[in-house]
């Protein structure tokens, strides 16, 4: 049965790249730290870090994607597992009421298996999507701090009033 879901898993990769979606095997770069000293830094400097963080969260993005795929695949197989499990149980003359086939079926080595893999995967989307939250909440403040200095460059024009002109008639 893990075949089956491993052929799947297999099938999911297959199937997103015949789309398009390609994501990178490895970091674009070592993950970007945000600096203390934004407002000191140079603009150039600022747009290279921007960009930097920009890697980080397509990266980030696409490994959330693939992440999503294999929760899923992992989610059915944990389902299915229970089920075989439950299956086994209920000819267990030793699990008398429903908290000891609970028992038997969370402690069934092959559910323990499919149980860890959701885990796994569940926590895996759960610590991407913090880091990409992250990333964006820098990538939102060094915008802010780019558009500030465009805002900054720019000369500031007294207000100019016209007098109304009256036609005499």
């Amino acid at each position: 049965m893990d075949d089956l879901f491993l052929s799947l898993r297999g099938i999911i990769e297959k199937d997103l790249k015949s789309t398009g979606f390609n994501p990178d095997p490895e970091p674009p770069s070592k993950e970007p730290r945000f600096p203390r000293n934004l407002s000191q830094m140079g603009t150039s400097e600022i747009k290279e870090l921007y960009d930097d963080y920009m890697s980080w969260y397509e990266y980030l993005t696409d490994q959330l994607s693939q992440d999503q795929a294999f929760l899923t695949v992992a989610k059915a197989r944990l389902d299915t597992v229970w089920a075989e499990a439950t299956k086994r149980v209920v000819k267990n003359k030793e699990a008398t009421n429903a908290d000891l086939r609970k028992a038997f079926i969370q402690t069934d080595l092959e559910y323990m298996g499919a149980n860890q893999d959701y885990i796994y995967f569940k926590s895996k989307l759960s610590v991407q999507v913090e880091r990409r939250d992250k990333v964006k909440k820098s990538m939102d403040r060094i915008g802010r701090e780019l558009w500030f200095r465009t805002q900054d460059d720019q000369p500031v024009e007294a207000p100019s009033y016209r007098r109304p002109t009256y036609r005499k008639v």
